[in-house]
């Protein structure tokens, strides 16, 4: 049996106080819908949020029951929210029966506006201390981001007894040193089972990698530490490549500028299962690059390296790698010159199992995407390019190409152009296709009807607003 997902920032999802409005039901209204939300809890999907507020409110058993399907709780956006609201909406949460309960996000805050501390919610020691009296044994990822959690509130989230707990996201919760020591001790005890582990945009430093690095994360695979310097030195990296990473999957180090000594300290690591290495807007050069290819990569499936001002050399420093297994490719912001285009080519004929590139802000000239496509991308099935300034004749030449006969997925929102592009699309070979997306074009109802005549069996996707 599928089960509902719940967004919400009304508390009525929890109880019947603070409801906006309460239906009156019947009793065999009741028993009616209690039968339908059993045999298809999907149902719930199509109710606004506001209708599901007020439903839930309004019979205890019907919320019972949702509760008792629900696998994901997300409180998100709250307006102005404060430290009382936080804490009761916290108790509330906990009385609930949320037996099957896997992912909670407790959001309290926006991001783009807690990023800057202006209206960031407080989770106090108290509060956490509430959160952890939830009774979830299927919760798997707790996600507090963008709230401000202080020192004391960590050490009363390493309390929790969750057995099933595998990802913690405390990405932009300002916590310092002394929150991550509390993480690094409760790692032998209540988070010994963690596999993901989010501390982006914390202005963390040195001190907090050695903190880490110092513990065994055995079964640790997931781990970013995304803008959180401005640059890190050699030392600091230092910390990070002894780590005793053993799982360890996936490294993001996004946002944080690389120094060659860096790079010479991060290829020094031992981590045999590395799958996935991000490296966005880590101010990467030809030198940077060549210092990244010492390091034993042939078991990686996906690099970002976008925003990063990738000259043709560097991109000729990335084609001496060992990229055999590489399925996933981010270069976007990087590049426009018909030279990069072709050192790409070039580097795809050693990417012989490449599944998604993302080519998003690279303003493809015509030149550029002839040199592009003589790498004959057999294997592709997503293509991103989002924003790019391409004009008529370039996107023509692109989209009626017969080199992607397994795109599955085409991303290119805000592109311009659309009615063009929409008939090079037609007239283009993707047998295959299932997502198109073209967001941020301003689509006519003639051009829409166009696209009815797209020779695509197995599309299922249309996204399209401006």
């Amino acid at each position: 049996m599928k089960s509902r997902k719940i967004r919400h920032t009304s508390t009525g999802l929890f109880s019947d106080q603070a409801s906006p409005t309460v239906i009156a039901l019947g009793s065999d209204t009741v028993v009616s819908l209690q039968d339908l939300i059993r045999e298809a809890p999907r149902v719930l999907d199509f109710l606004p949020k506001e209708a599901l507020t007020s439903l839930l409110a309004s019979s205890s058993s019907l919320r019972q029951l949702v509760h008792g399907h629900a696998t994901a709780v997300t409180v998100v956006d709250v307006p102005q929210p404060s430290t009382d609201q936080t804490l009761s909406t916290v108790k509330l949460l906990v009385q609930g029966n949320w037996s099957r309960l896997r992912k909670l996000t407790l959001r309290f805050s926006h991001k783009e506006t807690s990023y800057w501390h202006a209206v960031k919610a407080t989770l106090t020691a108290e509060c956490i201390s509430q959160l952890i009296k939830g009774v979830w044994p299927a919760l798997e990822s707790v996600d507090l981001s963008w709230n401000l959690l202080e020192a004391p509130a960590v050490a009363e989230l390493v309390k929790a007894e969750w057995p099933s707990l595998t990802t913690l996201n405390l990405t932009g919760t300002m916590i310092h040193i002394v929150a991550v020591q509390h993480l690094v001790t409760a790692s032998k005890s209540t988070l010994q089972n963690l596999r993901s582990l989010d501390l982006s945009s914390n202005s963390l430093g040195r001190a907090a990698l050695e903190a880490l690095a110092g513990n065994k994360w055995t079964q640790l695979s997931c781990f970013s530490f995304r803008n959180n310097l401005s640059w890190l030195d050699p030392h600091t990296v230092g910390y990070l490549s002894k780590a005793n990473f053993t799982a360890l999957e996936t490294l993001d180090l996004a946002g944080t500028s690389l120094t060659v000594a860096a790079v010479a300290q991060l290829v020094s690591a031992e981590w045999p299962l590395l799958r996935h290495l991000r490296l966005a807007k880590t101010s990467l050069n030809a030198d940077t690059i060549a210092q990244l290819m010492k390091g034993d990569w042939h078991q990686l499936r996906s690099l970002d390296v976008s925003s990063n001002d990738l000259d043709a050399a560097a991109l000729q420093a990335l084609y001496q790698g060992n990229w055999h297994l590489l399925e996933s490719f981010d270069i976007r912001h990087t590049f426009s010159s018909v030279d990069k285009c072709r050192e790409l080519a070039n580097l795809k004929t050693r990417l012989n199992q490449m599944r998604s590139l993302y080519l998003t802000s690279c303003d493809l000239s015509v030149e550029a995407v002839t040199a592009l496509f003589q790498g004959n991308w057999t294997s592709l099935q997503h293509l991103y390019l989002g924003s790019n300034k391409v004009t008529p004749v370039a996107m023509g030449q692109l989209l009626q190409t017969k080199a992607l006969p397994l795109l599955e997925l085409l991303y290119m929102p805000g592109n311009g152009h659309p009615k063009n592009t929409v008939m090079n699309l037609i007239a283009g070979h993707f047998p295959l296709l299932k997502v198109l997306d073209m967001t941020g074009n301003c689509l006519s109802a003639p051009t829409l009807r166009i696209l009815n005549e797209g020779q695509w069996p197995f599309f299922c996707r249309f996204k399209h607003h401006y």
